[in-house]
């Protein structure tokens, strides 16, 4: 998927409108892997209504690459997370979709786009509803700075708490609590380099400076301190790989 926008040459176009438009990408794909699956497809014609229109031959050619690599990749870890990260028994062909978009010859990526947006999350939506891990992990999002036990969680759900803890698991990789800290990291990722370390600390569930310190090390590899002074790209990075723990991907050692 990547080998169509790569063989070009990036050199003649104008470099704001490549800025702008890789980083909707990189704003949206944060979005969306912390995001309920029906919640998605807004997320994402969010990002075709941001995206600038491509004027040069070039640009029409790179944004088609790079649109079409965007919708591979999130739909098959979207596929994958569904099924605890193996989809292999599934008879859910999410590839078709793709090749609709492969084939459009109307040369606007954008409402190509657009038009796999709904075809793809419909048919998915219709075939993968949602399991009661996942509506345990909507709620512990919903509510991340209070506790909310497992039992209480498990009677939302309608199951037992041993049944949702090995659900969670299976489909998360992780423990529920554990994730819960994780979503309340995430969370002060995304503000702890503009904002005020304790404040952020109390306001995502911290009642102590050190477990906030101590969370956040074991999640980064850093202190706070240490991930103000990261340079934005490289901070980004580092939301991102918190990002795709909650979604059981196992996280890079620093």
């Amino acid at each position: 998927m990547g080998n169509e926008a790569q063989s070009l040459s990036v050199s003649s176009l104008e470099q704001r409108w490549l800025d702008v438009v890789v980083n909707e990408m990189q704003v949206v794909n944060g979005l969306i892997l912390v995001a309920d699956p029906a919640d998605t497809p807004a997320l994402l014609h969010r990002l075709v209504q941001r995206i600038p229109a491509s004027v040069r031959p070039t640009e029409r050619q790179l944004l088609r690459g790079l649109l079409l690599e965007f919708a591979f990749r999130w739909s098959t870890r979207l596929h994958a997370s569904a099924h605890g990260g193996d989809p292999a028994g599934c008879t859910f062909d999410g590839a078709r979709f793709l090749e609709d978009f492969l084939n459009d010859r109307t040369g606007d990526s954008r409402a190509a786009f657009a038009a796999w947006i709904d075809r793809f999350s419909s048919e998915f939506l219709r075939t993968h509803a949602p399991s009661t891990a996942m509506h345990a992990a909507r709620r512990i999002r919903q509510s991340y700075a209070r506790l909310v036990p497992v039992p209480v969680l498990a009677r939302e759900c309608h199951t037992t708490p041993v049944r949702l803890a090995h659900e969670f698991m299976a489909q998360f990789g992780m423990s529920i609590p554990h994730h819960r800290r994780t979503v309340r990291l995430v969370e002060a990722l995304g503000r702890v380099r503009h904002e005020k370390v304790g404040a952020v600390a109390l306001s995502v569930g911290y009642r102590s400076a050190k477990n906030f310190y101590s969370a956040f090390r074991a999640l980064t590899g850093m202190t706070p301190t240490g991930f103000r002074r990261l340079p934005t790209e490289r901070a980004e990075a580092v939301l991102e790989f918190a990002r795709l723990a909650l979604v059981g991907y196992q996280r890079p050692h620093n």
